[in-house]
């Protein structure tokens, strides 16, 4: 569907479409309908939405302008997210084991 014919929409729908993207008058739109506003963020290729007036138009889109696909994980990108520390699950706090030390007054 091209950007005229969604303006026409638009338009029909009581409201003007100004100098929107075509992903930003679609999503729009589907706020004023009462749907989800998720039009091109089906980055995997799946959408729940069947009866959706952009549905294939949607899945024909790779990821929307400005929004990223997932980042593939790899088993060496899964190792370096798992870096061990010396510091305990909290960030700073002793690991587990290690018993805090007394404060005395003086």
């Amino acid at each position: 569907m091209n950007l005229q014919m969604i303006r026409d929409i638009a338009r029909e729908r009581g409201f003007h479409p100004g100098r929107l993207t075509k992903i930003d008058l679609i999503r729009c739109i589907q706020r004023e309908e009462g749907n989800f506003d998720c039009y091109g963020t089906a980055l995997t290729g799946y959408c729940d939405q069947h009866v959706c007036l952009w549905r294939e138009d949607c899945l024909d889109l790779g990821p929307a302008d400005g929004e990223k696909a997932p980042a593939e994980t790899t088993p060496a990108t899964q190792k370096e997210g798992k870096k061990k520390t010396a510091a305990g699950p909290k960030g700073g706090k002793p690991g587990k084991g290690a018993k805090p030390t007394a404060k005395t007054r003086a």
